[in-house]
């Protein structure tokens, strides 16, 4: 059995959000400076995007009737986010957020690619999948 895309990714999730706020204690023992930008990123282009990713790549197959992700769909979604992450640590913001708008069009490719091929129609609520990942990537 194939393993499923919420595992790898909550734990990514779980990794860098405590990466997020532990950058607080080490600002306040000085011994790095203002990590304003590097916990944002962290929090939500690392942990909540993770969080989102493993549920949309594990949900919307099962209620679609398609085929799962495949280990490289995981393996490509887990890495984008796992080096935004590191970019943005290492002080690299703006690379940071390219990886960022690569993993979201790769989830949305992912999705288009299940939609159009359902055999059975996901909740009506998915409707929004795409209009929330678009405030994602613009907002």
């Amino acid at each position: 059995m194939a393993i499923e895309p919420y595992r790898p990714h909550f734990l990514l999730g779980l990794a860098l959000g405590i990466a997020g706020v532990s950058l607080w204690p080490l600002y306040q023992l000085q011994w790095i400076s203002y990590p304003l930008l590097a916990h944002r990123h962290l929090m939500i282009e690392g942990l909540f995007l993770s969080f989102v990713t493993g549920f949309l790549m594990t949900a919307a197959p099962k209620m679609s009737s398609t085929e799962g992700a495949c280990p490289a769909e995981i393996w490509l979604s887990f890495s984008l986010i796992l080096l935004s992450g590191v970019l943005a640590l290492s002080g690299f913001p703006l690379a940071a957020e390219v990886l960022t708008a690569a993993q979201i069009a790769a989830l949305f490719f992912f999705l288009a690619r299940r939609m159009r091929r359902r055999q059975a129609n996901p909740p009506f609520g998915f409707i929004f999948v795409p209009f929330g990942l678009a405030w994602f990537l613009f907002g």
